[in-house]
């Protein structure tokens, strides 16, 4: 039977891992250039189930997102900056996150606000494509403006 600080220190490990994994999972889903836009998808999909990705690569491919990687060497680039939710109590472990991802053309740089929400499952952890041993599964995410320049 567990005493309270191995409890505090499951719930430590289990939060730290999972930021990871969404960090992860909020870079290559969201960074591209006109290099590294499949590697990023691939990578993408041992972090977070297909319908899932696939609804965030096609968002890009509608939007004319990859056509200006490849054609105007735009550089998208996605950081996670924290979890404002988790639920670590029972699996599927709910969550809720945000990032900003940055498109740079040329000397322009334009920011959003990403908002993510998911669920996350064990799955086998593999190294390097999955060190964490997470899915995220039901994954959802948004886009909010922080700056346009005129």
């Amino acid at each position: 039977r567990a005493v309270p600080a191995e409890v505090k220190r499951r719930d430590e490990v289990l939060l730290a891992t999972a930021q990871q994994h969404v960090a992860n999972a909020m870079f290559n889903l969201n960074s591209f250039d006109r290099a590294t836009i499949n590697e990023n998808q691939a990578k993408g999909y041992f972090l977070v189930e297909k319908k899932s990705a696939d609804r965030i690569f096609s968002s890009f491919n509608t939007t004319g997102a990859y056509n200006d990687a490849i054609r105007n060497g735009f550089i998208y680039k996605a950081e996670f900056t924290k979890l404002t939710k988790f639920d670590g109590d029972k699996e599927p472990y709910a969550f809720e996150a945000e990032g900003i991802l940055t498109v740079t053309d040329g000397s322009r740089e334009i920011k959003n606000k990403i908002v993510g929400k998911g669920l996350l499952r064990y799955t086998t952890p593999s190294y390097p494509t999955n060190p964490q041993g997470f899915i995220i599964v039901d994954y959802l995410q948004t886009y909010e403006p922080l700056n346009q320049e005129e």
